[in-house]
């Protein structure tokens, strides 16, 4: 009987706290940030770095080769996996990268 009363105890105890008041709006964050194409962010962000001077033409080569391989694993990734066979064969291909 005591175990629950003790629970009983702890589940009302919350609802004697006061409430803050609320008018039923949101806070303003600042908006949901601006969607852009992965191509504008990467031709972006390489231009600013050449300019800046931190990016060489090897870092910008890099950063290029990094995106075509997150695009082809991003394209198995979208492959059919339905079954347990086609499961395994895309676990398998995913090995490679």
């Amino acid at each position: 009987m005591t175990l629950r009363l003790a629970i009983l105890v702890c589940l009302a105890l919350p609802a004697c706290g006061d409430w803050p008041e609320s008018d039923g709006t949101l806070p303003n964050r600042g908006g949901w940030p601006d969607l852009m194409p992965v191509s504008q962010i990467l031709h972006r962000d390489l231009q600013f770095a050449t300019t800046v001077g931190e990016a060489s033409a090897e870092e910008a080569e890099h950063l290029s080769r990094r995106a075509d391989r997150l695009r082809q694993r991003a394209r198995v990734l979208r492959a059919d996996a339905s079954s347990d066979a086609a499961m395994e064969a895309l676990r398998a291909r995913m090995a490679a990268y």
